[in-house]
């Protein structure tokens, strides 16, 4: 589980899943806020910059990520969703479903912590959906 920028516990998962408690994977680098304003594309090559929340977690956390702020700005190709998906299809189901959910509601909370709930009447109904998306994919 990850710290947003105030210190708080970004946690979360639907009641329904059936997968009992236990840490989440620490063994891989995490950028911890990937979204598109922390890229820069160049011909052939995407990098990623804006560091302060790297650290140690689960690369489920950085897909999970990529897909709600994508689903929820309407910036995702579908070539560019199908390719995040296999990868996604990949990784341990019960920490892409943990983590998911806690960058979702982390993005619920922000939304409301900046007053910007005008920005999330046109985003939850993505976020949503690619919730319902990673819940199929886990099985739950």
């Amino acid at each position: 589980m990850r710290e947003d920028r105030d210190g708080r516990r970004a946690a979360g998962c639907p009641g329904h899943v059936r997968w009992g408690p236990g840490p989440l994977s620490s063994h891989d680098l995490v950028h911890g806020n990937f979204n598109l304003a922390n890229t820069i594309a160049a011909p052939g090559r995407l990098w990623v910059v804006g560091v302060e929340a790297l650290g140690a977690g689960p690369r489920a956390y950085d897909l999970a990520e990529a897909l709600l702020v994508a689903a929820g700005s309407g910036h995702l190709t579908g070539s560019a969703a199908a390719r995040l998906w296999a990868y996604g299809a990949g990784l341990d189901r019960r920490e892409f479903a943990i983590c998911a959910g806690s960058v979702g509601l982390t993005m619920a909370d922000a939304f409301i912590r900046h007053r910007r709930l005008d920005l999330a009447a046109g985003a939850v109904p993505g976020m949503v959906r690619t919730l319902g998306q990673v819940l199929a994919l886990a099985g739950a």
